[in-house]
């Protein structure tokens, strides 16, 4: 009876796995998108955000779905790049883009976001990424640049918008 539950729930098991719990998607050489999923309603939602790796480390743009998923991004990542994250930008409070902060702050990695949304990252009962004093702020890694700045509402209130970085892309997070 042991082997017939273990055969029962081993195929059911993976018919619920369609996706890898964690992809990295090449944009260029050192721009890369992490794509997660969710089962949501019986869908599978992704949540993507970007990995910028520089001579200085990592940058996270956004974290998966939730706190497991962004430990086994943070893992894939080591992997791959033999880099650690040494910054994480969150671009809004909903959980596709700040739902595995409690693992970059128990991992000691900074991690920012505009006023509003720390704000409503707080309302939202999640923990707070340390607010950026301006909305137009610029961060340097090595010869690398990364401006963060708030073009005005879109997708949500909160997001934001990032540019000026690896020759001259830009990326505008989820408005639409």
């Amino acid at each position: 009876m042991k082997y017939f539950v273990l055969l029962l729930f081993i195929p059911i098991s993976l018919l619920g796995q369609s996706h890898s719990p964690v992809t990295l998607s090449k944009v260029e050489d050192s721009i890369w998108v992490h794509t997660t999923y969710r089962l949501y309603d019986n869908y599978n939602l992704p949540s993507n955000g970007l990995i910028i790796q520089t001579s200085s480390g990592l940058v996270l743009i956004d974290t998966p779905w939730d706190d497991s998923l962004t430990a086994e991004l943070l893992n894939s990542t080591k992997k791959q790049f033999n880099q650690d994250v040494i910054l994480a930008i969150i671009t809004h409070a909903h959980a596709d883009r700040i739902g595995g902060i409690s693992t970059l702050h128990k991992k000691g990695i900074k991690v920012v976001g505009l006023a509003i949304t720390c704000q409503k990252a707080k309302e939202l009962g999640y923990e707070v990424p340390e607010p950026v004093v301006s909305i137009d702020t610029t961060f340097n890694f090595g010869n690398e640049q990364i401006k963060l700045f708030y073009p005005g509402a879109g997708h949500t209130l909160l997001t934001i918008a990032l540019s000026g970085f690896l020759k001259e892309k830009f990326f505008l997070e989820d408005v639409w």
